[in-house]
């Protein structure tokens, strides 16, 4: 194998990796809506803020506002859980797109 094939396997290997990922993240959230418990839904929010920000902020134009779980109705933590599992596929391909960006403009330099 040689380096070009080398390179493009692991880029396809890191892709789908990823996209494996992004699934299991709709999953996680679904089953979090469907099984609602209060705190390990706050715990599930926080984590896909963290995971999908940027896209979250290039998407809806607006940054993400962090308030204490004690500030957040209930409807409000579904309501915000249910558009990530909504948008999750956007974010995904946003982050695809922006690291075909860089690799552009990285190798135009």
């Amino acid at each position: 194998m040689n380096q070009k094939q080398y390179n493009k396997t692991s880029e396809q290997i890191k892709y789908e990796w990823e996209l494996a990922k992004a699934c299991g993240n709709m999953k996680r959230c679904e089953q979090i809506l469907c099984n609602y418990e209060r705190y390990l839904a706050w715990q599930c929010l926080q984590d896909m803020n963290k995971e999908y920000w940027l896209q979250i902020e290039q998407l809806n134009g607006v940054p993400i506002i962090r308030v204490a779980l004690c500030q957040m109705s209930d409807d409000n933590i579904k309501e915000q859980i249910a558009d990530i599992v909504r948008n999750i596929q956007i974010y995904f391909l946003i982050q695809k797109i922006n690291e075909e960006i860089n690799k552009r403009i990285l190798g135009n330099k």
